[in-house]
């Protein structure tokens, strides 16, 4: 086990304990955001059996991916407070779910195991509804400082790591005939996964700070 994976699934367990701990004091959206940390723990972990009893996890990752999508579209549409944002919340989701489902249906076998363009169109989908989040963030820094706000810091991540995955999947397509063994893809796949490692770190923040903000309303 590579100390990456260490470091990632203590970053999960911590947010666990984060959530657990503060359950009472959280936000509906950042409870949610607890249960993700759950899942993701529980799904990462069951990953790294499959890769070290069979070799390999790519079509264990690749019908999971959907429900972490759903997830994080689930906490936007709780966190928007306009009507409109919500609305296409859920119509981007449904097209998500609908466009996963049907593409899972196609005999074509998708990049090295995984569905590249569906990733891709959930990047662009979860780097937009970030884009709203900062929008509604404009208007709640008249009242509240930046970096106090938890749906700052879960926007923010949502943000740097889809929009490095946008890059790292377009990448992945592009070359996949020139990749193995290619150094500059090794730096690439490193920049994607701690992208990855820092949405949780600041998710993790996230949720202690919605928790500090509802001990400040007591």
């Amino acid at each position: 086990m590579s100390a990456k994976i260490v470091i990632y699934l203590l970053l999960l367990f911590a947010g666990i304990l984060t959530g657990a701990s503060q359950y009472r004091r959280l936000s509906f959206p950042y409870r949610v955001l607890f249960f993700t940390f759950v899942y993701i723990f529980i799904k990462e972990s069951g990953a790294l059996i499959l890769s070290i009893y069979f070799d390999s996890n790519l079509t264990y990752y690749r019908y999971l991916g959907i429900i972490d999508s759903l997830l994080v579209a689930w906490i936007f549409y709780l966190s928007f407070e306009r009507n409109w944002m919500r609305q296409i919340t859920i119509a981007a989701s449904i097209f998500m779910v609908a466009y996963f489902c049907l593409h899972s249906l196609r005999i074509k076998e998708p990049v090295l195991g995984l569905d590249t363009d569906f990733r891709l169109i959930r990047g662009v989908i979860l780097v937009i509804f970030a884009l709203f989040g900062y929008f509604q963030i404009l208007k709640s820094m008249e009242t509240h400082p930046l970096f106090q706000l938890p749906f700052f810091w879960f926007s923010t991540g949502v943000l740097i790591f889809y929009s490095v995955s946008i890059f790292y999947w377009g990448f992945l397509s592009t070359f996949q005939q020139t990749l193995n063994g290619v150094s500059y893809f090794k730096i690439v796949r490193g920049v994607f996964e701690w992208g990855n490692y820092l949405m949780y770190l600041m998710f993790l923040i996230s949720l202690r700070k919605d928790a500090a903000k509802a001990i400040g309303k007591a």
